[in-house]
């Protein structure tokens, strides 16, 4: 009894422990309070390690789980996605990743009553992440700081291991940043745009789960390519957010960056017949390839992705192994060869007898058998 006692109360010493404490709470007030309390306490609080943030993300967790009735959860919800905006950079990166990373490890454990409200969440963080970035002015250490982290970890290619919260965020990621991005554009530039869709890229290049890679295709790049203007002369139609990235003078880039990506060394045979029936649907909607931009005019977005051995291409390996091969014949060359009986004539080319002699046998008088 007083070594659990001891141990209940070096846990309560713990601040961390003790806000995961008040955040799961029973009593509601004691939740709300500590909500409110939270932003200007992490804020304010220093020397903040990811694994005091995941303590305290889990007692955030079970205190959304608790919440009732739909006012109540938006509330909860756009209050816990928009603690980010009290934070600088360094701490707003560890406080997106310790949220994904609490959502993706929990996922699978949440019941189809709940399931919605933590889908509501998940939609509210990724467009506060996307506020986040617009609000510094679309900076690119802000793009890639906050998109690397859903490239490390949520958004990883092939979805491993976090599959149904990815397949949600990739639901959702072009919706709320047409969100974001507002009627006049928000002043995105086409690079910067191409930097914010680099996860995606990455499972273009570097999918080998088929059903990942579908999904990718048709929740991503095929609503990209329905978003491109149509061709000039065609009645004119309203136009998305989307659309007004994707026109003008960048009419033609997203064609090119397609080829520019199917190009590349490391991107697999299948991979490649997926862009290419994307360029080719991409083509049809620009009118051709006069229309498409210079491929070497598109740089490729930034990859957050690292090719292990069991990921390369064919082509990849083969050169690896030819490399291989070439460096054990180089290094057996260098320690000499071998003496052999028969050896090769270096003048003429033809075989030659050794001139050692193998030595006659000896006779050996067998042992007599004692009786």
């Amino acid at each position: 009894v007083v070594r659990r006692w001891r141990e209940a109360c070096a846990s309560m010493s713990d601040p961390h422990k003790k806000l995961a404490r008040l955040l799961a709470h029973n009593t509601k007030a004691v939740r709300d309070k500590t909500v409110k309390n939270l932003t200007q306490w992490l804020a304010k609080s220093k020397d903040l390690k990811k694994l005091d943030l995941l303590k305290i993300w889990k007692g955030m967790f079970y205190c959304f789980w608790m919440s009732d009735k739909r006012p109540v959860q938006a509330e909860l919800a756009k209050h816990i996605a928009q603690m980010v905006h009290a934070m600088v950079l360094p701490r707003a990166t560890l406080y997106v990743e310790t949220t994904l990373e609490t959502l993706g490890r929990e996922w699978g454990g949440i019941d189809h009553l709940r399931m919605d409200k933590f889908m509501m969440l998940t939609r509210k963080i990724i467009f506060e992440i996307f506020a986040y970035i617009r609000n510094n002015g679309w900076d690119t250490d802000y793009v890639r700081a906050l998109v690397g982290v859903l490239a490390h970890g949520i958004l990883k290619v092939d979805c491993k291991p976090y599959r149904g919260i990815c397949l949600h965020i990739t639901e959702v990621y072009l919706d709320e940043l047409e969100r974001v991005l507002g009627e006049a554009g928000e002043g995105l530039s086409m690079e910067t745009f191409m930097e914010m869709l680099s996860p995606f890229v990455d499972a273009l290049r570097f999918g080998r789960d088929q059903a990942h890679l579908k999904f990718v295709e048709g929740e991503i790049f095929e609503r990209l390519v329905d978003a491109l203007p149509p061709e000039e002369g065609e009645a004119d139609t309203e136009l998305t957010n989307l659309s007004k990235i994707l026109g003008g003078e960048n009419r033609g880039k997203l064609s090119a960056l397609l080829l520019r990506v199917a190009a590349h060394a490391d991107t697999g045979n299948l991979n490649r017949d997926v862009i290419y029936r994307l360029r080719d649907r991409a083509l049809r909607r620009l009118g051709g390839e006069d229309a498409e931009a210079d491929m070497e005019a598109v740089d490729l977005p930034h990859s957050y992705h690292e090719v292990e051995d069991d990921e390369k291409t064919p082509q990849t390996q083969k050169k690896q192994k030819s490399v291989q091969k070439n460096g054990a014949q180089t290094k057996k060359a260098r320690g000499g060869k071998k003496r052999t009986t028969d050896s090769k004539d270096g003048k003429t080319g033809k075989k030659r007898k050794s001139s050692l002699k193998k030595s006659p046998a000896k006779n050996v008088t067998p042992k007599k058998k004692k009786n």
